[in-house]
């Protein structure tokens, strides 16, 4: 009985430090994206369009590339890693397309 106990306690501890270094991993992700101007889960739209990402795609900000300045962008095809300066608010995307027509 006293073996399962340890072995059991042993158990629940490694599962509470595996959960604490994901958390602690997604809140240093979120800090990351947040002090670049892009927050996890947020919606952009590529400024460009290529053989991957159609013009006006919306994707979502998944990650950070640390120390390359970069957030990677989830889209229906492909996952990008990308500067801010490459997004674009879906919004700011539809007034742009209007103003060029």
């Amino acid at each position: 009985m006293a073996k399962a106990k340890r072995e059991a306690k042993a158990k629940a501890k490694q599962k509470a430090e595996e959960k604490a270094k994901r958390e602690a991993k997604e809140k240093r992700v979120a800090d990351a994206c947040a002090a670049m101007g892009r927050r996890m889960g947020s919606k952009w739209c590529l400024i460009s369009s290529n053989d991957d990402i159609t013009g006006g795609e919306v994707g979502t900000v998944v990650g950070i590339l640390h120390g390359q300045g970069k957030v990677e962008v989830k889209f229906r095809k492909v996952t990008w890693p990308l500067t801010p300066d490459q997004l674009i608010t879906p919004g700011a995307w539809q007034k742009r397309e209007a103003v060029r027509f």
